[in-house]
């Protein structure tokens, strides 16, 4: 049997997925050079734990790169897995800004940012919902 896709026109889940695609090429360029760095200025170093520790925040900076990559992947081609993780993810930027209010120095553009972007992702739901693969 031949796939029938019916699609709507989704504009605001391209944009979210183009924005989303920028941030993770940004965090994996971002885990490639803590990873380069932390080798190059451990290199013959007597401090090689920090070469270390530098080592192992590129490479959890690179996993979540990637993984925010394959979220980017999932939102363009619009999968509802993909919103319901976006949406997780989302919360948890919310939280972190909200937590940061109480340091000394608080965060309000990233709380603002986040309960905005928290709001657009609950709008692009219907986008998702008008998705339909029949086999």
């Amino acid at each position: 049997m031949t796939d029938v896709r019916i699609r709507r026109r989704r504009p605001l889940v391209s944009i979210l997925a183009i924005i989303l695609g920028i941030w993770a090429i940004l965090l994996i360029l971002n885990g490639i050079l803590l990873l380069l760095t932390s080798w190059w200025t451990s290199y013959g170093s007597d401090y090689e734990i920090f070469g270390l520790t530098g080592a192992l925040a590129g490479i959890v900076t690179l996993i979540v790169g990637l993984i925010y990559l394959g979220l980017t992947i999932g939102l363009w081609r619009v999968r509802f897995w993909a919103w319901i993780i976006a949406f997780i993810v989302t919360i948890g930027w919310v939280v972190d800004a909200a937590y940061s209010l109480s340091s000394s120095s608080p965060r309000w553009g990233g709380l603002i940012v986040s309960i905005l972007l928290l709001i657009y992702i609950f709008l692009v739901r219907r986008d998702f919902r008008g998705t339909v693969v029949q086999t």
